[in-house]
């Protein structure tokens, strides 16, 4: 076990975390700011230490292996517990005083706001923002929000994101709405009118990118950019929404929606809080709050 351990470190987990959350090593090294190769390195580099296989790769990405879930299940709440105990030690002798902004997708906001506003230090102001992920992602960059809680973004220089969950995609109908089954294969949304976001948002951009690679022709009858607004047109038999499960979660139980899950491909949204810091004297402050909300979220997502 010592030998194992003097060749393992913080970093080869969170790569072994993300990898298996997001089953893409590509996704998993845009999460962990690497280039995928050097990811590729420490995920082997952790095999060798184990002495197992963890993944397996093919075309469609990579799955893990028995031995990489029974691990998984036993390290990440040890990890998660250690990586917000560094932060929060980080920021104890931070003398920042101010307000972290932080944007979060409509999708969280209503179940996140209050509890982030609670447990906010003495010291610090929280202020939340609403809005879709694209324009989450532009005020990051721009540092007119310190924090985002949104859609996977490409890798940036500085950029910190922290990965929460891989939500599938879903296509949302009245209840007794023909077309909607348990499952519905991506090339069958042809021709089904839908209400979508604008063409900005990251929902939108992963199934149009969807659409184009497998020749598909999406009909959008309404683009609507509110969450809730989605759900009251497909009430009135407007159209089919698509929406991440963890969206669904939160919302109130209903009886006049039905639900299905998109497959052929299966399409996930990779949500997670990132970090931007342009002021170093903010750093501290921002990466504490930061954690807090990848906790309230995790902790969220187990009580579900």
């Amino acid at each position: 076990m010592h030998c194992v351990l003097k060749n393992v470190d913080l970093k080869h987990l969170s790569c072994f975390l993300s990898a298996v959350e997001s089953s893409s090593f590509s996704h998993a090294a845009l999460i962990q700011d690497l280039s995928q190769p050097s990811l590729s390195t420490r995920i082997k580099q952790l095999e060798e230490a184990v002495g197992a296989t963890l993944f397996h790769r093919h075309g469609r990405g990579t799955q893990p292996t028995p031995a990489a879930r029974a691990l998984y299940e036993r390290i990440h709440p040890l990890v998660a517990q250690l990586q917000a105990a560094l932060v929060e030690a980080s920021a104890i002798d931070s003398m920042y005083q101010g307000e972290v902004v932080v944007g979060i997708v409509p999708t969280v906001a209503g179940r996140l706001s209050v509890k982030l506003a609670a447990g906010a230090r003495k010291k610090m102001k929280v202020r939340v923002v609403e809005s879709f992920s694209g324009h989450l992602q532009e005020w990051l960059l721009r540092g007119d929000i310190d924090i985002a809680v949104c859609t996977a973004m490409p890798r940036r220089r500085g950029m910190t994101q922290t990965l929460i969950r891989a939500e599938p995609l879903q296509l949302v109908g009245p209840a007794g709405s023909g077309p909607i089954r348990d499952e519905v294969r991506f090339k069958s949304l042809q021709g089904v009118p839908l209400i979508l976001g604008s063409p900005q948002h990251a929902i939108r951009q992963i199934l149009d990118q969807t659409a184009r690679r497998l020749g598909v022709t999406l009909s959008v009858q309404h683009e609507v950019d509110n969450f809730e607004a989605q759900l009251r047109f497909v009430r009135q038999g407007l159209g089919y929404a698509i929406l991440s499960e963890g969206a669904l979660a939160g919302s109130p139980p209903s009886n006049d929606l039905r639900m299905c899950r998109i497959i052929e491909p299966q399409i996930q949204r990779h949500l997670v809080v990132a970090t931007y810091p342009k002021n170093e004297a903010a750093k501290p402050a921002v990466k504490s709050v930061a954690a807090q909300i990848a906790r309230l979220l995790r902790t969220g997502d187990r009580n579900r």
